[in-house]
């Protein structure tokens, strides 16, 4: 009888456990679902339309706004899409992939210059120093001149002596009223007007003109001159030269250039043709082959014909 107690002491003691331990268990996913609920919102995001590949500019039709339940919101993400239009994407996008202040490139980034060359034109790069690029003051968007100035090569032995007085130093204009499209890695300009020296301009040019550019960085040294953004007009094309600025030499005004004698005309190609018949000698005469007429022989030497 005891031992019957003992069991059904046990069995109670068992089942009051269990059921102490399910309703804990069963409170506390109960507290966790609730604060869960309670933490869990909505954001909204900006995901893009459709996939966009490494370097393309965002544009408003390929952005839109969705709905993202989450307990945690992205770091960097967008919450409206003018922030992320014209941005240049630095990675593959995946459509409906929300976009990330990481996935895309700075404003200021050297990766969107491809995306400011307008279609048919050419961007085209000019060494510079600090004179050339104006101590640094000279910025994307400015307009320019480009000059070349060609240097007369040194007068040697085998040059007539005519040519070693000529007046060959000379600049002229290549190209006027040009849009500086970069300088150095910055295709906008700082924002605090702060001046930066560079060692490369970049300008944008048509396909001609960037053929022109390269030709006179090759053959001569290229300057560039600045404009004032409002002005348009046309340069003065006529070369500069020494002369204009030391005055013409002592003896001539102008350049002297030494002209060559006329080539004097080919003479005729004559053939004579000596006919002698007993005592009677003639001469025939051929033009080029042909004959053009009978001339009489000489009288022999100490003689005469018969």
């Amino acid at each position: 009888m005891n031992n019957m107690r003992k069991l059904f002491i046990g069995v109670l003691v068992s089942v009051v456990v269990a059921t102490l331990c399910v309703f804990i268990v069963y409170r506390k996913i109960q507290t966790g679902t609730n604060d869960g609920a309670k933490t869990s919102r909505e954001w909204h995001y900006v995901a893009t339309t459709r996939d966009i590949a490494t370097g393309e500019r965002l544009a408003p039709d390929m952005l839109t706004t969705i709905n993202w339940n989450s307990t945690l919101p992205v770091e960097g993400a967008f919450d409206s899409p003018d922030k992320a239009v014209g941005r240049i994407s630095s990675f593959p996008l995946a459509s409906g992939m929300v976009v990330t202040e990481k996935l895309l490139a700075s404003a200021d980034s050297s990766l969107g210059l491809p995306q400011k060359i307008p279609e048919g034109m050419r961007a085209i790069a000019i060494q510079t120093d600090e004179v050339a690029d104006f101590g640094g003051f000279l910025f994307p968007g400015a307009h320019v001149d480009v000059l070349m100035t060609i240097k007369a090569a040194t007068a040697g032995p085998m040059m007539p002596a005519v040519e070693q007085v000529v007046d060959r130093d000379r600049t002229i204009v290549v190209l006027e009223d040009v849009g500086v499209l970069a300088t150095g890695k910055q295709i906008v300009p700082d924002p605090s007007g702060k001046p930066t020296s560079v060692s490369v301009v970049t300008l944008l040019v048509s396909p001609d003109d960037a053929r022109k550019v390269a030709l006179a960085q090759q053959k001569g040294i290229v300057h560039l001159a600045l404009r004032n953004g409002a002005d348009h007009g046309g340069a003065l094309h006529r070369a500069t030269y020494l002369s204009d600025l030391t005055g013409p030499p002592a003896s001539e005004s102008r350049p002297v250039v030494a002209k060559s004698p006329a080539p004097k005309p080919d003479e005729p190609n004559l053939q004579r043709l000596e006919v002698i018949l007993g005592v009677k000698r003639t001469t025939q005469t051929y033009r080029n082959n042909i004959p053009v007429g009978d001339a009489p022989a000489p009288p022999p030497v100490g003689g005469f014909s018969k």
